[in-house]
């Protein structure tokens, strides 16, 4: 609604202000307040929603183009988690406090704040829209953009009923599929130690050599966050050329079942394609959801 009626900035600065509180809630909170942390981790959610949704918006403004747009976006975002890994770095290995990691990571976020008060823009779009830079600042111009029966888009700015969306069957549908995806991505990635450790007790009762997990978590670490890159061609082609209603979420279920059952297979090398795959099927269910969200 905020994107709908204001623009993405409004959307974009509330979440940035969110992340900001979490970061701040993380570093000096009592560890043993029991609100605390939830408080955080909502604060983070919330607040990457409202920044990714507003900046994925612009999106639609690209035309066919669009889900190369938001594969980019998605892939940038996955990068970004990276932050949160070299967090962790810094406190396990480097002897850092809470205080300073989440204070940095806080500090960095206020300075993109700032640059995107300035750098995007304010007022709301709608298809047909010219997006430019001037000035180091995305400027929206309106054009006069029409339907396919020739009725003037800008005169259809009223807002859509977001309770009379939410109730319909294919919001219903669409929302249960990514929830799903979603679902089965998170226990991987919040399971893959014990998936890893499962797999090497597996491979040697079976008589073969195991392998050491603790490169393995990093291998599929680095996977989630990189090689999404590769499937940025993938999918933007194939919603050019097949677009957005079915073709995605097909691809996204049939990548879904085939890491799934790459798990099955007793052997090292499937663990791999487990990893690539399954940053494959992220990346599709991620860019599927904003490209029909934003």
């Amino acid at each position: 609604f905020i994107i709908d009626a204001v623009g993405p900035k409004l959307s974009i600065v509330l979440g940035m202000t969110l992340t900001i509180a979490g970061s701040f809630t993380m570093a000096f909170a009592d560890p043993e307040n029991p609100w605390a942390w939830p408080a955080a981790y909502m604060a983070y959610g919330m607040g990457g929603i409202l920044a990714h949704v507003g900046s994925f918006s612009l999106c639609n403004l690209f035309g066919r183009a669009r889900g190369m747009v938001v594969s980019c976006y998605f892939v940038t975002a996955s990068l970004s988690a990276f932050t949160f890994q070299l967090g962790y770095l810094f406190y396990d290995l480097y002897g850092l406090s809470r205080q300073v990691v989440f204070t940095a990571h806080a500090t960095l976020v206020l300075v993109n704040l700032v640059c995107s008060s300035w750098f995007w823009p304010a007022r709301a779009l709608v298809h047909g829209d010219k997006l430019s830079l001037l000035g180091a600042r995305l400027v929206v111009t309106h054009t006069d953009a029409k339907d396919e029966a020739g009725v003037d888009l800008h005169g259809q700015r009223s807002r859509p009923s977001v309770c009379a969306a939410m109730r319909s069957w294919k919001y219903v549908g669409f929302a249960l599929f990514h929830a799903v995806q979603i679902w089965i991505n998170r226990c991987l990635m919040g399971w893959i130690e014990a998936e890893l450790q499962w797999k090497d007790n597996t491979l040697r009762a079976a008589g073969a050599d195991g392998f050491n997990v603790a490169p393995q978590v990093e291998i599929f670490n680095l996977c989630q966050s990189f090689t999404g890159i590769l499937a940025l061609p993938v999918f933007g082609k194939m919603t050019a050329a097949l677009g957005h209603q079915i073709a995605p979420f097909l691809a996204t279920a049939a990548l879904s079942v085939a890491w799934l059952s790459l798990l099955l297979v007793n052997t090292e090398w499937a663990m791999f394609l487990v990893y690539v795959v399954s940053t494959f099927h992220r990346q599709f269910f991620f860019s599927t959801y904003l490209f029909v969200v934003a």
